[in-house]
């Protein structure tokens, strides 16, 4: 884009303050149709009144209002599972507690912990061994959590395929009592979630040789390239395949065909045998 003086204009809300995800042109018009058919374009909860000066506590204000707006609008989709979704029986769901990283600067001494939440076909129906998601959710790594109903609706269709979902309840950068949690905070938890999973592959029903999948969407996306990156630099996973994919477009009968076999929108990373 050029501005009136004919010198480049920077993307978005740098170059036009008054610009929003409606009328940015780089926006797809379908996403424009649903915003408008959802009644959410041009909504004010959308619309940041921010400046790149603003203070920290007016972007951390902005930021949960638009987190409240999202919980509600999820909360009140149609997520029922779609007809002939998956043919493996109930889904159980449980959780585990492991140890996780205390990597920014408003932790203590004090060992932390983080949830794991985990869905999988009943073992009576689908014993296993399991191929496995680690399921990494968006939400700019700033908002939004494991357990809200889109993802875990997401979760349970995944499931329903046959696989285990595991969905680490890693820290945003805002957390919901108001604490602030910098990057890399949420991407240690990550990495510790991964690690923690491949070592105890067994008791949680994952074969030696089954696949360690890292999939997430829009921030989760991110955090899952990172994740894989850390592995492969670090050598914590020699040897093994880790597959990154994205969670739009909401085609579950694509794109769950796409993650566990690969897919035009997959990215492999083969540890141990390639750079990144």
């Amino acid at each position: 884009m050029d501005s009136a003086h004919g010198q480049p204009r920077a993307p978005g809300r740098l170059g036009d303050p008054s610009m929003y995800l409606a009328t940015d042109p780089r926006t797809h018009p379908s996403l424009v149709e649903k915003l408008r058919a959802d009644k959410i374009e041009g909504s004010p909860t959308f619309v940041a009144a921010l400046s790149p000066d603003a203070l920290l506590g007016e972007v951390a204000a902005f930021t949960r209002t638009v987190e409240d707006y999202l919980e509600e609008y999820y909360t009140n989709m149609d997520l029922s599972p779609m007809p002939g979704e998956g043919s493996h029986g109930p889904i159980i769901r449980t959780e585990e507690t492991i140890p996780s990283s205390h990597s920014d600067a408003s932790s203590s001494c004090t060992p932390r912990t983080m949830r794991l939440i985990i869905h999988r076909p009943d073992p009576a129906t689908t014993p296993g061994p399991l191929h496995t998601i680690i399921y990494l959710h968006g939400g700019a790594m700033v908002m939004l959590s494991a357990t809200n109903p889109l993802h875990t609706a997401w979760a349970r269709s995944l499931a329903a395929t046959g696989l285990m979902v595991i969905s680490p309840d890693f820290r945003n950068v805002l957390a919901p009592n108001g604490d602030l949690h910098p990057f890399p905070a949420g991407l240690d938890d990550c990495v510790a979630a991964v690690r923690w999973v491949a070592a105890h592959r067994k008791e949680l029903g994952i074969g030696q040789n089954s696949k360690l999948i890292l999939q997430g969407e829009s921030g989760g996306a991110n955090l899952a390239l990172a994740t894989a990156l850390r592995a492969h630099r670090e050598g914590w996973l020699p040897g093994a395949v880790v597959e990154i994919t994205h969670g739009y477009p909401w085609v579950l009968g694509t794109q769950t065909k796409w993650v566990p076999m690969g897919g035009p929108c997959q990215a492999r990373v083969p540890m141990g045998n390639r750079k990144v």
